[in-house]
């Protein structure tokens, strides 16, 4: 019997409370590189928030959430690149390195990363983008490309967020990005390709 549930229409979920950043003044701020503490409040009682505030916790307290919030950012992480319907689902290789670099860029100081410019981008596949619109701009020559330039690319994509958010976020570069993902995840497979 087919499983029907796919076909049901998304429950709509009210929502139930706010979460807020505190500063160091004991202001609520949007900027997650200052803040100090966090404040959950209850939409039915909103003049009730429980605060929590980093200079009042215990060393415990301090290492059990931070022990927490690495796990449940790993888990958001890989969630947001498996649970995207755009283009091929990662493999277990690029949901790994997604991990790794976000913990880097938190070491880095980079506390949030635009998600597009960020972790959910195909490196590979943007490397070949970029490898392009460097040819068409006639800043690189094929031969430059295939002599290592390439690799270099990729690798800096990897390892400077500032530098892949660049590339992602050119214009060109992302309309050839779009299509190749989009040519990647609209191929079908054919009979031989399913056969076994």
């Amino acid at each position: 019997m087919a499983n029907t549930d796919q076909n049901k229409p998304k429950r709509k979920v009210a929502r139930i409370a706010t979460h807020s950043y505190i500063d160091s003044n004991g202001e609520v701020t949007d900027d997650e590189s200052v803040a100090q503490g966090y404040s959950y409040s209850l939409i039915e009682k909103p003049d009730s928030p429980f605060i929590w505030l980093w200079s009042e916790a215990t060393e415990d307290e301090k290492r059990m959430l931070s022990i927490f919030g690495a796990k449940t950012l790993s888990t958001n992480v890989t969630s947001g690149l498996r649970n995207n319907d755009k283009g091929e689902p990662p493999t277990a290789q690029e949901q790994l390195d997604a991990v790794v670099n976000r913990f880097r860029a938190i070491r880095e100081g980079q506390w949030t990363l635009d998600r597009e410019g960020g972790f959910g981008v195909n490196r590979e596949d943007l490397v070949e983008c970029l490898c392009r619109f460097m040819i068409e701009e006639n800043k690189k020559t094929q031969a430059q490309v295939d002599g290592g330039w390439k690799a270099q690319a990729l690798q800096k994509l990897y390892e400077d967020a500032a530098y892949l958010k660049q590339v992602r976020t050119n214009p060109k570069i992302s309309a050839y990005y779009a299509e190749l993902r989009a040519n990647k995840s609209t191929s079908q497979a054919t009979s031989s390709d399913l056969d076994f």
